[in-house]
């Protein structure tokens, strides 16, 4: 799980260990409503940058760096929990005082709620334009992929794309895919090893 916090600047890391924890547990709270709400507010961040003292970018950047602990808490026990964040260079005192794991109960009954509510892909399809009209304009126009996309929520997007993008975004999920299970292998191979 340490590869959610890899791309960390260590003074990130330092400044987190040093914020009051009145401004750690509000930054923790919008980190929450951005994993389980999908919540952004630009108003909060600018508030807890002007009130403190702190630069927007470092506030950002805390946010991101309780998104990434959010994720890890969420996938690990705690003994993982705990190696993730101390080899990270994390000091005890900093996970023994860390918001969420006095409420794990709750927060795992609202991560479950917002996971069902949350829009899902239910299908996906696509097929290349061979119709009568692109027939005759065929040596003007380059042939498109339409592409049909129906949400869990019965929303249904229909979008009509050149080749090239076409082979982008079927490279991109090819690459998020083999990417992924890499994850879960790596994954998987220390579990096994820790076990």
């Amino acid at each position: 799980m340490s590869h959610l916090l890899s791309t960390l600047n260590k003074n990130t890391i330092q400044l987190a260990g040093r914020i009051p924890s009145k401004i750690q547990e509000t930054l923790v709270k919008i980190a929450l409503d951005s994993v389980l709400h999908n919540k952004h507010n630009v108003e909060d961040v600018e508030s807890v940058s002007n009130s403190n003292g702190l630069e927007t970018e470092d506030v950002l950047d805390l946010i991101g760096f309780y998104i990434s602990i959010i994720r890890i808490f969420m996938q690990c026990d705690e003994k993982q929990f705990w190696e993730n964040l101390t080899s990270l260079g994390c000091s005890e005192s900093f996970i023994k005082q860390f918001p969420l794991k006095h409420k794990v109960h709750n927060f795992s009954c609202n991560l479950y709620k917002s996971g069902k509510n949350a829009q899902r892909l239910s299908n996906f399809k696509w097929r290349i334009d061979i119709s009568f009209t692109s027939g005759i304009l065929k040596k003007q126009v380059a042939p498109t992929v339409i592409i049909s996309l129906e949400l869990n929520t019965g929303e249904k997007y229909i979008v009509e794309i050149d080749l090239k993008t076409f082979h982008k975004l079927r490279f991109n999920i090819a690459l998020a895919v083999k990417e992924n299970m890499l994850l879960e292998n790596s994954s998987l191979l220390r579990n096994r090893a820790v076990t």
